[in-house]
């Protein structure tokens, strides 16, 4: 009789009821158990059953999350038995280029060999020599040849038109194996690889039986091997041209075979997509995934690098190949280049990269998160047309980006917070306390003057919210009101409070994410030094928004303002290039838990909470328990006195 997988039962030496749950014999090993047991403290059959319920669904999770730790260590055992099998065919053979065009040529061959004589003699050209059985040879005329594939006839009339099309053994001809390749990794077509995955782990000593998990990673990671090697003989013009010569050119002078237009040089999409560009995939991913309008343009700007490199590319024919050339030549470019003006003059924004790097003068690159931004467009595009069925698998995903980091210690320049003295240092500087003039330059030096405008507001707003500055300029006047809380929210709370809706809804206007969309309090010290005299004063004067602002081409509203007020921390307060306006926001956060503020209230507040189902209906935490929580927050660092004489 089979074992339930948990279960209770009295234990001998103890009164209370016992739980005991079945490691599964795949994870014995790792485990060092053949079950998980103990006590559940009580001999109540109810809390019994609740304590089990428990127990069983920790147990289960921890499961799934040993079987991961397996799959890993499978995964890592394998791909390092491909590696280095590899490694010593490469000692052999002379190079790895040698050994990856032989097992292309080998595998090509052999597939075509399957699909029938006329494949396997035109096949056989390449070569000079006669070609192997193929699939008219076998005996059961019924039965499919193991790597058939490809099933349908015009699919390999056209794979066949550009192998044809190249001689073997150029250039060209290894990356159009590449290609096909490719399409065995998409299909996961892991038996078709068996012979040179023989021959590799033939050379550890070692070998894996098909079908096994083992096996089907180690397919896996040679056909990835195969299809995304790059060969030190292949220039960098031919690697540009053939996805193009791939995906349109026909073969000459033969009416029964299919222009190469249907190749999926990817895998199995339809045919019908090949003539889709990358510059359609930009307009469908615009509509089908509603982007906010900085992201379509981050996007565009993308797009518009990679075709002015590689051309307009029909997406089906883009390889990770020219993902990771395209990540490497960014890395390699000059910052602030001008893609309008570069595509107005004609110019080739490879030759302009190559120039630069080629020449003795040092220059400034683009930032790694820049580059990730345009990785990560690209990633995002092709995602949704795998989604839409134009391409089989998204070929950007996975790519990395060389000093890209989410964490602090993995940043080349971190985002720190303000520390305290430096929040001194920016409050008690000429800005709040009197400067000698309006322009930039005259704000850091002492005078008679205080100026409450976007940079005065926007330093306040940092220190008593922690919005992001984006946010801040976007602020319409309609966004502004003021509350009645006795009337709105009863008794236990009376007085006015001034809020900030930040919905991202109005004309021109956006959010990071749905967090984003959220009322924020004034605080009450912005308004005692006159924060409502200066929002009347802008609607008495015929003003729509709470700055004077204007958006850019990418639709943002704060390019110049965020530089400006950058630039006024590295005057006044410190010239690390880790601190910037954005530090005020996480030093906000930092502030508010020693405030007491509690975690869910300060995420609500900086927009930082995750948007559920049922938030999406409001705009963050209400505004009466908002104002109630913000009391707490520290602002002892500004001397609100001092800032209220010097406003006048």
């Amino acid at each position: 009789m089979r074992r339930r997988m948990s279960y209770s039962h009295r234990h001998a030496k103890s009164k209370n009821e016992w739980f005991r749950l079945d490691v599964p014999h795949r994870l014995r090993a790792l485990v060092g158990k053949t079950s998980w047991k103990c006590s559940l403290g009580t001999i109540d059959p109810y809390f019994a059953a609740i304590k089990r319920a428990e127990l069983t669904a920790f147990y289960h999770a921890e499961i799934v999350r040993l079987d991961g730790v397996l799959k890993n260590a499978v995964q890592r055992e394998s791909t390092e038995l491909v590696d280095e099998g590899l490694g010593v065919l490469a000692a052999r053979k002379g190079s790895l280029d040698n050994v990856v065009y032989a097992m292309l040529l080998a595998l090509s061959m052999r597939v075509r060999n399957s699909w029938g004589k006329e494949h396997a003699w035109r096949a056989a050209q390449h070569l000079g020599a006669p070609p192997i059985m193929t699939i008219d040879d076998f005996s059961d005329a019924d039965e499919e040849a193991p790597l058939a594939g490809f099933e349908a006839q015009n699919e390999r009339n056209a794979i066949a038109a550009v192998q044809d099309s190249f001689a073997a053994g150029s250039g060209p001809y290894m990356l159009v194996l590449q290609q096909f390749v490719n399409r065995l990794l998409i299909r996961r077509q892991w038996d078709a690889v068996q012979l040179e995955l023989m021959i590799i782990l033939d050379g550890v000593g070692t070998q894996l039986r098909l079908g096994t998990p083992r096996y089907d990673t180690a397919a896996e990671h040679l056909l990835r091997r195969l299809s995304e090697h790059r060969f030190a003989a292949v220039s960098t013009e031919v690697r540009e041209g053939l996805a193009l010569v791939a995906a349109d050119r026909p073969r000459e002078n033969d009416a029964n075979i299919e222009p190469a237009g249907g190749i999926s040089t990817n895998g199995g999409a339809p045919a019908s997509s090949g003539a889709k560009r990358l510059s359609d995939g930009l307009s469908t991913w615009s509509k089908l995934a509603a982007p906010k309008p900085q992201s379509v343009n981050e996007a565009a700007r993308a797009v518009a690098r990679f075709v002015n490199i590689f051309g307009d590319l029909p997406v089906l024919s883009i390889t990770k190949n020219h993902i990771l050339e395209y990540r490497d030549l960014l890395a390699e470019m000059p910052a602030n280049l001008n893609m309008e003006k570069i595509k107005r003059d004609g110019a080739s924004l490879r030759k302009i990269i190559q120039a630069a790097s080629s020449g003795e003068d040092e220059y400034r690159t683009l930032a790694p998160g820049s580059l990730k931004k345009d990785i990560g467009a690209l990633q995002a595009i092709l995602s949704t047309l795998e989604d839409e069925s134009w391409i089989p698998a998204n070929v950007a995903a996975g790519v990395r980006v060389q000093g890209y980091s989410k964490t602090r210690k993995g940043q080349k320049n971190p985002r720190l917070p303000f520390r305290p003295n430096m929040m001194q240092a920016l409050f008690e500087s000429p800005l709040f306390t009197g400067c000698a003039g309006r322009k930039l330059a005259d704000r850091s030096k002492p005078g008679p003057h205080v100026f409450q405008d976007e940079l005065y507001w926007c330093f306040l707003f940092a220190a008593a919210s922690g919005p992001r500055v984006e946010e801040i300029g976007q602020i319409a006047l309609t966004d502004i009101e003021e509350i009645d809380l006795g009337k709105a929210y009863g008794l236990d709370v009376t007085g006015t409070c001034t809020v900030a809706y930040l919905t991202g809804t109005g004309e021109d206007q956006s959010t990071k994410n749905d967090a984003s969309e959220r009322a924020v309090v004034i605080h009450p010290r912005l308004i005692e030094i006159g924060f409502s005299k200066y929002v009347e004063g802008r609607r008495k004067s015929g003003a729509t928004r709470l700055f004077d602002l204007t958006a850019d081409d990418a639709g943002k509203w704060t390019k110049e303002l965020s530089r400006s007020l950058n630039r006024y921390i590295d005057r006044t307060v410190t010239e690390d290039p880790r601190y910037t306006f954005h530090s005020l926001r996480h030093e906000w956060k930092d502030r508010a838990e020693e405030s007491g503020i509690e975690e869910k209230m300060s995420d609500r507040i900086t927009g930082h909470a995750p948007a559920t189902v049922g938030r999406r209906y409001g705009v963050g935490a209400s505004v009466r328990k908002q104002f109630v929580e913000i009391q707490k927050l520290n602002l002892n660092f500004i001397d609100w006195d001092r800032l209220k004489k010097a406003a006048g």
